[in-house]
């Protein structure tokens, strides 16, 4: 109905008119660039690009923290020097989508001085403890439509690992959970095993008792 019209039903009642409800701007990865170029947005700032929406990141709790600390380490100690592992860096996923995963392991053919993008991206790692959801209901649809072979989540409160891969849609045909103890192949890199579950604080004593 457009706005400001009083329109007569059938029954000869007259309905007011609809409010005007304001759309929200929706902004690209090109806008986004426009926006810290400005310095409208610092390079500082913990923001995520999601369908157009910039999102605020959670805050990084200690066992988050040790998390990427230690799996930092690992994951710089199993691909060797010529694959790039980023972490924490802006990830283009869709036109409008440009999330901050926590780890992207890049192709084998992935030039480092092109801008990571979907397509370059063998593996995407989350560190979860308060993002579970979010992680699940969010971010796995966007890496998925964007074709990303595999999307890790370390779950920290579960202690556990979640692995998806097989691309389909929004989402992906296959999950596999491991636990402690349990190792992870990346397909890419079938050769190389990753023990994820260094990022797993000790339950009783949150002091790092782990090397390596």
């Amino acid at each position: 109905m457009t706005q400001g019209v009083r329109a007569e039903n059938r029954r000869g009642a007259f309905y007011p008119p609809e409010p005007f409800v304001p759309e929200p701007r929706r902004f690209t990865v090109q806008d986004l660039e426009k926006l810290l170029d400005s310095g409208i947005l610092t390079e500082g700032e913990r923001i995520e690009l999601i369908d157009g929406e910039l999102i605020p990141m959670a805050a990084m709790h200690n066992p988050h923290v040790y998390a990427v600390s230690k799996l930092t380490r690992e994951l710089l100690r199993v691909f060797p020097e010529d694959i790039s592992v980023n972490v924490q860096l802006p990830l283009t996923v869709l036109d409008k989508t440009q999330p901050i995963p926590d780890f992207c392991v890049m192709r084998r053919d992935y030039n480092p001085v092109d801008f990571p993008a979907a397509s370059a991206c063998s593996v995407v790692l989350e560190i979860s403890d308060s993002t579970l959801r979010y992680d699940h209901k969010t971010k796995l649809p966007k890496y998925a439509l964007s074709g990303i072979p595999e999307y890790w989540i370390v779950d920290l409160n579960s202690r556990r690992l979640e692995v998806y891969r097989d691309p389909s849609g929004d989402d992906y045909l296959k999950k596999t959970t491991l636990y402690e103890g349990q190792t992870v192949h990346p397909l890419e890199f079938s050769e190389l095993e990753v023990r994820w579950d260094v990022a797993l604080m000790d339950p009783e004593n949150t002091t790092d008792s782990t090397s390596g």
